[in-house]
């Protein structure tokens, strides 16, 4: 038993019950981790999550926009904590939503015992850590973000730049919702996002601002200027 070392604390958000419970499982056998809790739903867990201010919560994600989003809120409550996020698949889009939220873990949900552990405490020490799918987005990122930082364009996904020319065309947020089957909820906070990046707080300049410039805006989206920490790849 490890008795004068503190133990690392960990939360698990995973809407999969047999994942949850099997990480639960694995994380619960190594004395160096506690288990403070686990949930399905991470808006549900969030109360919670802050109560415990574990060392690093694990994020099984279910909508890449919508969780993106609440880690920032969790970030900006717990700036120690660090994320690990679980993908089913990874892409330069979701590593980007995710980077810009500030999470520094990534992995696929698939992962074997040896390298959840090895991620749990790479990021519990303050490092990142990526396996090598994730690795190879964040990559992408990285050598877009060398490129000419003179442009005055704001870069979009390719996602944000279909909701926003549905947006400028005049669709309301059920109608885009329905036409790109996500939930209204998923769209709202794809144009908060839009509306942050272009510096502007109302739909009606965000149409205006967007007509005068044409629409014709790279995929691309740059990362704001933070200093990244080189990851472990696991």
């Amino acid at each position: 038993m490890i008795n004068n070392v503190q133990k690392r604390t960990v939360y698990i958000v995973e809407r999969h019950e047999l994942h949850r419970t099997g990480f639960r499982l694995i994380l619960e056998k190594d004395e160096r981790l506690s288990v403070l809790g686990d949930a399905t739903d991470l808006e549900k867990a969030m109360e919670d999550i802050r109560f415990s201010s574990p060392s690093v919560v694990i994020v099984g994600i279910s909508d890449p926009v919508r969780d993106a989003y609440l880690c920032e809120v969790l970030k900006q409550s717990l700036p120690e904590t660090q994320i690990l996020v679980l993908f089913d698949d990874i892409d330069f889009s979701t590593i980007n939503l995710f980077v810009a939220a500030s999470v520094t873990g990534f992995s696929s949900r698939s992962v074997n015992i040896e390298v959840l552990l090895i991620a749990v405490h790479a990021l519990g020490g303050g490092s990142m850590w990526f396996s090598p799918p994730a690795a190879c987005a964040f990559v992408e990122l990285m050598r877009n973000s060398v490129q000419d930082s003179s442009t005055a364009k704001v870069i979009l996904t390719d996602r944000e730049r279909e909701i926003l020319k549905r947006l400028v065309h005049g669709m309301t947020n059920r109608q885009i919702a329905e036409e790109l089957q996500l939930s209204i909820e998923t769209i709202k906070t794809y144009i908060r996002r839009i509306m942050d990046k272009s510096s502007i707080r109302n739909r009606r300049e965000l149409k205006q601002q967007y007509r005068k410039r044409g629409l014709l805006l790279s995929s691309k989206e740059k990362p704001k200027g933070k200093t990244q920490r080189t990851p472990n790849v696991g």
